[in-house]
């Protein structure tokens, strides 16, 4: 996704991808039934990946722009950060929770991305986190 910008709209459902030089609408992406509020690039991987009020994970091929997994999940994650090192997705949800997610090495067509660990990492919204690989700490 690298020559691609992802652009989420106040209130909408759907992702946007514009071409980088040229900036031109290049797809649209739906498939959340509430209003996407985060959308990342996964590194190192295929996938892009989109949080939104639905409580679902939607993660896409990068390159093909299709949905690849959906994962219904009991609450609304705020932000996401991706630890390369060790393939995990964290996400901070709206009640405190960090969530991790596995995600496995081998970039097929069918996925198997599975919840790890939960911890309760603040009392309220984890609106922002950070992988320090060098020091094995995530930031919230």
């Amino acid at each position: 996704m690298m020559d691609k910008i992802a652009v989420l709209e106040k209130d909408s459902m759907v992702i946007k991808l514009y071409d980088a030089e040229s900036l031109q609408l290049t797809a649209c992406l739906p498939g959340h039934k509430g209003v996407v509020l985060r959308c990342m690039h996964m590194e190192g991987t295929d996938y892009m990946v989109s949080s939104g009020t639905d409580s679902c994970l939607i993660f896409w091929g990068a390159y093909t722009n299709t949905q690849r997994q959906l994962i219904p999940c009991d609450t609304v994650f705020m932000s996401l950060v991706w630890d390369h090192e060790n393939r995990n997705l964290y996400c901070g949800s709206s009640t405190g929770e960090v969530h991790s997610f596995m995600v496995p090495e081998v970039d097929a067509e069918d996925i198997a991305i599975t919840e790890g660990i939960r911890f309760q990492a603040h009392g309220d919204l984890v609106t922002d986190m950070l992988v320090i690989a060098d020091l094995g700490l995530l930031v919230t």
